[in-house]
């Protein structure tokens, strides 16, 4: 057996003596669900992984004309809400991620916030709607019932709202947002462009100098001070 059902994980010492060092990488960037999601065939040349004929004839001439490419401010929400800013950082060296969260109260105050480091998954959308999901269960965790989601990745706030990325290659990581709302009395999506989103985005970044999970509960590292007055200022 390689997945602990009961953590919905790897067990990495079992794919590390099964697999050939390449293999086992690979096997443990693929990022397991928590809820029930079925299995599902995608199309991997579009960001929604739905096929259609444009799409396919779109891959056949970029395979025939290029076979050698390589490949809102923070602002204060709503009296009652949290908002949780989320983000995510690419450690292409090292094989991991970051995953940067931090909670504000109504007031633009900080209740509370996280880092995590994971194994690199297989795309920068897996990534972020990891950050996504994490932040739903550091929330959950913290009993917050009435929230604000925030990101800078337009594809996972898009993704969060609709049912167009059942398909995708985080359909199943999607299912365990879903499953995550429900918990909650209140949710809203809002995208926010990057420098709305500094905070969580040097968390992520910061993410690998850190324990591989750390977390603050009213209060931030000291080097992060300098970005989140910046960012009471500017709302």
């Amino acid at each position: 057996m390689l997945i602990d059902k009961e953590r919905c994980c790897w067990i990495e010492d079992v794919v590390d003596n099964n697999f050939i060092p390449h293999e086992a990488r690979m096997i443990k960037s693929i990022t397991l669900c928590f809820s029930n999601a079925e299995d599902k065939l995608y199309w991997p040349s579009m960001v929604d992984r739905a096929y259609s004929i444009k799409a396919g004839y779109r891959f056949l001439i970029d395979d025939e004309l290029i076979p050698n490419l390589y490949p809102n401010q923070m602002g204060a929400s709503p009296y009652g809400l949290v908002q949780i800013n989320f983000d995510g950082m690419v450690f292409q060296e090292k094989g991991e991620a970051g995953l940067g969260i931090i909670i504000y109260n109504d007031h633009g105050l900080v209740m509370a916030a996280l880092t995590q480091v994971i194994p690199l998954p297989t795309s920068v959308e897996i990534m972020e709607v990891l950050a996504a999901r994490r932040a739903l269960i550091f929330a959950k965790e913290l009993t917050f019932d009435h929230i604000i989601l925030e990101g800078d990745s337009d594809i996972a706030i898009y993704a969060m709202k609709g049912e167009g990325y059942s398909t995708a290659s985080f359909g199943h990581i999607l299912s365990d947002i879903k499953a995550l709302v429900a918990h909650f009395k209140h949710v809203v999506f809002r995208h926010t462009r990057r420098q709305g989103n500094k905070v969580a985005h040097n968390l992520a970044r910061a993410a690998c100098n850190f324990y591989p999970f750390c977390t603050w509960i009213e209060e931030i590292p000291v080097v992060f001070v300098v970005d989140y007055i910046a960012e009471i200022i500017n709302e």
